[in-house]
């Protein structure tokens, strides 16, 4: 009986019996369960984990963008959910996310995604399209200090295969 659903009810005589469930019970439990992964993850990123190839460039309001930098970084799948870890030009310093950040809600659409955040010093804005195998964005961190700037940058990632 080790891993099986037990479920439990009182007799109308008060006795507690205890009942192995038959198995289109177990069957309606897993469909549930499985639904509700689904459910969870509509909004969530399709990009598979891997070693992906990014180009980033920068600049200040409508200024032109730096010359694009050209790197390498791997994305592990416990790494995707934190959006500003996979959404940030600074992939080739050893980055860490900004803990005060809080991420809006997320919308993954037909290949599109856009998402903003509030963090201690600054609001995101993040907005462009993702598949499983290649994203670009364009991030705009507008400084929450008076007469502060907005931080235009692009990120572009494509997967060249699995991480080593």
């Amino acid at each position: 009986m080790s891993g099986a659903i037990i479920s439990f009810f009182k007799t109308t005589s008060g006795e507690v019996n205890l009942k192995k469930p038959f198995l289109p019970t177990s069957a309606v439990l897993i469909s549930l369960l499985m639904f509700s992964s689904k459910m969870a993850m509509a909004d969530t990123l399709p990009i598979k984990p891997g070693k992906y190839e990014v180009l980033t460039s920068t600049g200040i309001r409508n200024d032109r963008l730096s010359e694009p930098k050209k790197t390498t970084r791997c994305l592990r799948a416990e790494e995707m959910v934190n959006l500003d870890y996979v959404f940030n030009t600074r992939v080739i310093n050893a980055y860490k996310p900004d803990a005060t950040c809080k991420a809006g809600d997320l919308e993954v659409k037909d290949g599109k995604m856009i998402y903003s955040a509030d963090c201690q010093f600054e609001k995101l804005s993040v907005e462009g399209f993702v598949s499983e195998t290649a994203y670009g964005v364009t991030r705009t961190a507008k400084s929450k200090a008076s007469g502060g700037v907005s931080l235009i940058s692009t990120i572009e990632g494509k997967r060249i295969g699995e991480c080593r």
